[in-house]
């Protein structure tokens, strides 16, 4: 997991900690992946306003 503003560091922790035990799967947040050759599409495709939660670059 990559940071963010809005949550502070005990946030982050709990977080990662639901997400490892298996309590929470983030796997219906992340609408697709990509390899780092399809950057430019992928954000062309999250900046368009479709159905786009989450886009996993791979690299």
């Amino acid at each position: 997991m990559h940071g963010s503003r809005l949550y502070a560091r005990a946030d982050w922790k709990e977080a990662i900690r639901l997400v490892a035990s298996g309590a929470v799967s983030v796997a219906p947040l992340v609408s697709r992946r990509i390899p780092l050759e399809a950057l430019q599409r992928g954000m062309e495709e999250a900046l368009g306003g479709g159905p786009v939660m989450k886009v996993l670059v791979e690299v």
